[in-house]
């Protein structure tokens, strides 16, 4: 089975696991009573996503919340995800990082008001 085979059919597996309700939260991560985000730390192999190759499965991986982020350095009001940092998305089992640049865009609200 080549690798990309492998891949999808994990994919597979982790959307049936989704259809039955059966996915359960990684070890480790807490669902913060502010933001209802996840935040804490688990090991990559607890998630479903594709990890770069030579990344260990048990190496930890950080997530935070949005309570940890940053100020809107647009409007200087709302809240936005901290640059360099590893969100939880419940749905998929998997991370999103915001990259360093992502603060430069700012908010949903400052963004929607440039378009």
């Amino acid at each position: 089975m080549k690798k990309n085979d492998k891949q999808k059919l994990a994919t597979e597996k982790n959307i049936n696991k989704l259809k039955n309700n059966s996915l359960q939260i990684p070890h480790g991560l807490v669902k913060c009573p502010v933001c209802s985000e996840y935040k804490g730390k688990t090991k990559a192999k607890n998630l479903n996503w594709d990890y770069p190759s030579g990344i260990d499965p048990n190496q930890i991986i950080s997530i935070s919340c949005l309570c940890d982020g940053i100020i809107c350095p647009k409007c200087n009001i709302t809240k936005i995800h901290k640059p360099i940092s590893n969100q939880y998305d419940q749905e998929t089992n998997s991370i999103w990082h915001s990259p360093w640049f992502a603060a430069q865009a700012g908010c949903q609200k400052c963004r929607n008001k440039n378009k």
